[in-house]
């Protein structure tokens, strides 16, 4: 989907001016035939009420691009945003720091890579503490990506969000071995039993969902109990 919002920057004129320097002195790239996209990592996954999880908002761009603003929505009656980290972000600036409401269920931020970024890369991450069972949904409301090319064109090709299940802690546990501890051996110990309830090798207890399947679910599950 194409967003055609041009990044709107409450910022004066000498502000302007200087920013222009930047996007007018960089490489103009070719941006035909790119590929411009935001994403949410990871895309879906099941987490627990009284645990924490961390999901990060990535940029793909094929050619390169300058500055990118974004407005990203959740569900508050379902998770609520703890924090927000910029640690090892490919913006160098800010127009608007990320921010977040947890009354509203909105994230927002408005970056910029001065001398310009091509590849895939993290923005910030976002931490967020569920609040009670049931799904929920982070997706964007509007977003804007603009090309390093002095002339401000609006490149964003595509926006993916996240989807993720919720659940409280009465999951069966995946500490299999009964060592204390949820790590490599069992999820060995999980893959060893990957099957449905119409194989010979299923066993409810590796179903932590107990949806009949052990599968990549079950794989999220565990992780999510890791240590």
């Amino acid at each position: 989907m194409r967003y055609r919002h041009k990044l709107l920057l409450g910022v004066s004129l000498p502000v302007l001016a200087w920013l222009g320097g930047f996007l007018v002195l960089s490489s103009p790239p070719q941006i035909a035939n790119n590929l411009v996209s935001l994403f949410i990592s990871p895309p879906a996954g099941v987490f627990f009420i009284d645990k924490n999880f961390t999901v990060a908002l990535n940029l793909k761009a094929k050619s390169s691009i300058n500055a990118a603003e974004a407005a990203l929505t959740f569900n508050p009656e379902t998770v609520e945003v703890v924090s927000i980290a910029k640690e090892n972000s490919i913006f160098s600036l800010w127009l608007k720091e990320p921010a977040f409401s947890n009354v509203s269920g909105s994230v927002e931020f408005a970056g910029l890579a001065p001398n310009g970024y091509q590849g895939i890369g993290k923005l910030f991450t976002i931490t967020f503490k569920p609040k009670k069972a049931g799904s929920t949904a982070l997706a964007f409301s509007r977003a804007s990506v603009l090309a390093n090319d002095g002339a401000g064109t609006e490149i964003l090709k595509e926006t993916i969000g996240a989807s993720f299940t919720l659940k409280s802690q009465d999951i069966v546990p995946a500490d299999f071995n009964n060592d204390g501890e949820v790590n490599l051996q069992d999820i060995s110990i999980l893959l060893s039993y990957w099957s449905s309830r119409r194989s010979a090798r299923y066993r409810s207890t590796y179903d932590l969902n107990q949806d009949g399947e052990i599968n990549l679910v079950d794989i999220s599950i565990l992780l999510n109990q890791a240590k």
